[in-house]
This record gives C-alpha cells, structure tokens and sequence, in this order.
C-alpha cells in the first residue's frame, strides 16, 4: 500500500495499467463517453485506439459514481483490479458446490484467490483488465456447468442463452484476446 499510495497520490504500475487509466480518466472526466481515437498514439496525428473499451469504461464510470475528482478517481480505480479478483471468488465457489459440495465450493474460491496469476494482476494499483477477463471466464464456466447438467431440460437452456451471450459479449469488450476462447 505505501508504494501504491502515497503522499503525492496514487502510482500505478508501470505496465498497461497506465493506458488503462488513460482512458478511464477520460470516460470519468467526459462521462459516458469513450477515448476512441488517442491523439498522443502514433503522435502527433493519432490513432483509433485498438484496444476493447468495456474495462476502462467500467473504472472510469465506477469512478464517476463514486468519486469527485482525480484524486478520487486515483483512489477508485487503484482498487479495480482487486475488486473484480474478489469477485471472481464467487463464480468458482458456484461451480465447485455445484459439482461437489459446500466445502469444496469454499476451498475452490481460497485455492483460487492463491494462484500466482491473481495475486499479481489483483494488486491494488494495478488496475489492468485481466482480473476482469478472469471474472467473466469463470461466470461463462459457471453458466456452462449449469446447462451441462443432467437434469437440464430445453426452457433453462433458453434461459441461460441471453446471459451466455451477454458473457460472450462482455469478454469481447475487455480483450480482444479472448476471440480464442469464444471460437
């Protein structure tokens, strides 16, 4: 915490955490708009920006709520990354008592939260999109153990499909990477 926050303000990791911020300081600063096109890439004319938006937006609006000005946002968004890791606790505490128990479910959630990968990308200053594309994975992976189930019949397939979708959608719009995982 003492390098992350500091007496100048927030400092965020030196990696894509910095462009992340970027942006969402540019959705929080012009809500709801969205930083498309970077004048300061491919400088001194510009560049639409290829990178899927929904992260940055979801920080800087987040922020938006929840904070008055940069500072406030520093703070915000300096948590994101921590809170969706905490979050994807919960798709895999699901899964793991769906296909098992209660305490496999608890143990699921703690063993996950422990893996190198989370801990490095959950960091608080480290706002950065993987924590948000390892969320929306495990809930796509929670919406599949439900309809592979036995017991599913045709009306809870309907039912699942729009979330599948809206997951499918999501993940799209976090990385552009997860084209792999959705073919």
């Amino acid at each position: 915490f003492e390098h992350v926050f500091t007496d100048e303000g927030v400092v965020f990791a030196p990696t894509d955490a910095t462009y992340h911020m970027r942006r969402a300081f540019y959705t929080f600063a012009n809500f709801p708009e969205l930083l498309l096109h970077d004048p300061y890439l491919n400088f001194p004319g510009g560049v639409n920006v290829p990178w899927p938006p929904l992260f940055d937006f979801i920080v800087g609006g987040t922020a938006r709520i929840f904070a008055e000005d940069q500072a406030g946002f520093e703070r915000v968004a300096a948590w994101a990354s921590s809170v969706f890791g905490a979050l994807t606790v919960v798709p895999f505490y699901f899964i793991a008592r769906q296909v098992s128990s209660h305490g496999v479910g608890l143990f699921a959630g703690f063993l996950f939260s422990l893996f190198p990968m989370c801990v490095k990308y959950g960091r608080v200053g480290n706002p950065d999109h993987h924590t948000a594309v390892a969320l929306v994975g495990a809930c796509m992976l929670l919406l599949c153990t439900y309809v592979a189930r036995r017991d599913v019949d045709d009306r809870r397939i309907m039912l699942m499909t729009p979330f599948m979708f809206f997951a499918r959608l999501s993940m799209f719009l976090i990385w552009h990477g997860n084209l792999l995982y959705l073919m």
